[in-house]
């Protein structure tokens, strides 16, 4: 083999594996943006702008709006991600609410537990920007009556649900650990970072 030949197929080696490498390490980076604290903090700002945007939808509607939470089954090697769902009108016995036309749909990384427990979750909002929230999910039809709201909503999210195991109801003093501790009041259907 001449000289020049040999030389080139040096580069074109140099040049797969270089290319394999940084492929290795896109995923290494993806997987752990994923599963960690970095996930949890894009909740800090995605999940009060869809309860914000609910509240506008709410205010316009005549009818409010319901924001609904569902965990998705864990993606493998860790990920985990969650949906949330804008509709417009509550679902009540004489509503107009459709579960089959949300207006948006997010899909979030991280998990999420709420003080109602574990499962979906309804954050029900009026017109008046008042809150009420249940275990509930849009396939489970109208509600006789809308739940009351007698304390505020605890939410915390995660980057994935395992960090979920054992989460205290308020955020500790200090760093969260990759955790965000979140509140909703009654009387003011804002998602506030604690």
């Amino acid at each position: 083999m001449s000289r020049p030949a040999a030389r080139g197929q040096t580069v074109l080696d140099v040049l797969v594996a270089v290319a394999i490498a940084m492929t290795a390490l896109a995923c290494v980076c993806a997987y752990d943006l994923a599963r960690t604290p970095g996930s949890s903090a894009a909740a800090r700002s995605a999940l009060p702008g869809a309860v914000e945007e609910a509240r506008t939808l709410a205010e316009s509607s005549g009818d409010g709006a319901t924001l609904a939470l569902a965990q998705e089954p864990n993606s493998g090697a860790g990920r985990s991600t969650y949906d949330v769902v804008l509709f417009r009108y509550r679902p009540q016995p004489q509503s107009s609410f459709d579960p089959t036309r949300p207006e948006r749909a997010w899909r979030l990384p991280g998990a999420f537990t709420a003080s109602t427990g574990k499962g979906p979750l309804a954050i029900f909002i009026s017109s008046a920007g008042t809150a009420s929230f249940a275990t509930w999910k849009p396939g489970d039809g109208r509600l006789q009556n809308e739940p009351a709201c007698t304390a505020p909503l605890g939410l915390i999210v995660a980057g994935d649900a395992s960090q979920l195991t054992g989460a205290a109801a308020s955020p500790p003093p200090g760093p969260g650990n990759g955790l965000e501790w979140f509140s909703l009041d009654c009387t003011d259907a804002r998602l506030v970072p604690q």
